[in-house]
């Protein structure tokens, strides 16, 4: 299972600038789901995320197969 807890990332600059906030997932092990929506809403950044690419700003957890990794960013 992987579970992200009140994470927060910024990116970008000026009227760039935008901001995704999760304040929870979770996604069971298995599970197929598909991310959707008009570009810039923050998919890839939440990819980016759960593959340890980027760092948020901010994260309360981040558990994957019952192990917070959340020191890893």
């Amino acid at each position: 299972m992987i579970s992200l807890h009140a994470v927060h990332k910024t990116r970008g600059q000026g009227a760039q600038r935008y901001s995704l906030q999760i304040d929870r997932l979770q996604l069971a092990a298995g599970a197929r789901v598909a991310l959707v929506g008009p570009s810039g809403c923050g998919k890839s950044t939440l990819l980016d995320l759960l593959a340890l690419v980027l760092a948020p700003d901010a994260a309360e957890g981040f558990v994957f197969a019952g192990t917070d990794v959340a020191g890893l960013w």
